[in-house]
């Protein structure tokens, strides 16, 4: 039977994730908040809910999960998940002739900050496996990113 990381693992990520978006000023930048600092306003470390009136256009949410190994061995799949959520007028950064969508904008920054990275959390290079958009009825337009990685929890 597969062995579980212990639950550290999920709020390390999540701290260092959350420390390397709020430094990086072209993702700032690019989710233009009026507060000094992202987290607790635009940037939570849970699964936040859009609603529809709120005076937050662009915000991200972080989220860490921990699946077990299909192989049976002592690997767990620590699950990055990060969500992009921006409102119908905050959704395109219109510059020029080039009309580009926000959340494509922060989810191609997010790739290059994460995808391939192995200093984050202890534990093997974050891979993405899946980039995928949507709408939340005519409240919100979201991207969804999950990076996976693995993790040989030896001390079990």
């Amino acid at each position: 039977m597969p062995t579980i990381a212990t639950s550290s693992i999920i709020t390390n990520l999540k701290n260092q994730v959350i420390q390397e978006i709020n430094a990086d000023s072209a993702l700032t930048a690019l989710i233009e908040s009026s507060s000094e600092t992202l987290p607790g306003s635009c940037l939570f470390p849970y699964k936040k809910l859009p609603e529809i009136n709120t005076s937050i256009p662009t915000y991200l949410t972080v989220q860490v999960h921990l699946f077990p190994s299909v192989s049976g061995k002592a690997w767990v799949r620590p699950t990055l998940e990060l969500w992009i959520f921006s409102s119908p007028t905050h959704i395109l950064i219109e510059g020029g002739e080039n009309t580009e969508s926000r959340n494509d904008a922060i989810a191609r920054l997010l790739d290059e900050k994460f995808n391939g990275r192995s200093d984050l959390g202890g534990f093997g290079p974050l891979s993405l496996v899946s980039s995928r958009e949507g709408a939340i009825e005519d409240s919100y337009y979201y991207r969804r990113l999950i990076f996976e990685t693995k993790d040989l929890n030896a001390k079990r």
